[in-house]
């Protein structure tokens, strides 16, 4: 049976998620999101002929391209009584994807033929993009100050957040008498102190989190994501 712990994590990640859509989508026509993607973190984007449309990702994000065209394969898409169907795709229009947005942290995009290439002489024209987000994370090792920024008053919104040690790698030290202890409610603790707030400070303290395993050297480990 999943505790309540589980079932609000679930809540806040796809909360979460849902949040960075309405973004990425905020000036385009929406392309029904399942849940699976969702909770993978890819997203898909259509821009109708010369509309324009941003992707904006949080601190330590990055976009990742999956699929991109520009041009037109239905005759539901985008369409208008004036286009003819036909089914026609830029050469270029992936590259032209790619250079613009992959692997960066924010991009516009316009879908028009003066950017992407010619497609279709007797119809309209659409962008249609398959991306994923790579999320924002942070580590801080015990007894460490560290401070979280959003870029453009972005709002923080914490996914996930552990407190202890999963393992004798992340932050060495010579005093780790457990290899794995985790506080419970790291993630509460986090979301009251950074929650919906374009910058917070926080401590990774035993004091802060509770101690789940003293006096072995515990880190912080927390994923977020800017909206």
């Amino acid at each position: 049976m999943e505790s309540g712990h589980n079932r609000q994590y679930r809540r806040l990640f796809k909360t979460a998620q849902q949040n960075i859509v309405k973004k990425i989508n905020h000036t385009a026509r929406v392309i029904r999101v399942s849940d699976s993607e969702l909770e993978s973190g890819r997203y898909r984007k259509l821009l109708c002929e010369n509309e324009t449309g941003s992707i904006r990702c949080g601190k330590g994000e990055t976009i990742r391209i999956i699929r991109g065209k520009y041009g037109r394969s239905d005759a539901v898409t985008c369409w208008s009584k004036e286009d003819q169907l036909g089914n026609c795709v830029s050469e270029d229009s992936l590259v032209k994807i790619y250079d613009l947005c992959n692997r960066k942290n924010n991009c516009i995009l316009t879908a028009s033929g003066g950017v992407f290439g010619s497609a279709c002489s007797n119809s309209s024209s659409y962008l249609k993009l398959n991306i994923s987000v790579k999320v924002g994370t942070v580590t801080v090792c015990e007894g460490n100050v560290t401070t979280i920024d959003c870029p453009d008053l972005g709002r923080m919104s914490i996914i996930n957040a552990n407190y202890g040690r999963r393992n004798t790698v992340t932050c060495p030290h010579g005093l780790i008498r457990h290899n794995y202890c985790l506080t419970k409610f790291s993630v509460d603790v986090l979301f009251n102190v950074c929650e919906n707030k374009p910058s917070c400070r926080f401590d990774a303290s035993s004091v802060v989190f509770s101690d789940p395993c003293p006096p072995t050297f515990k880190y912080l480990e927390a994923i977020y994501r800017c909206l």
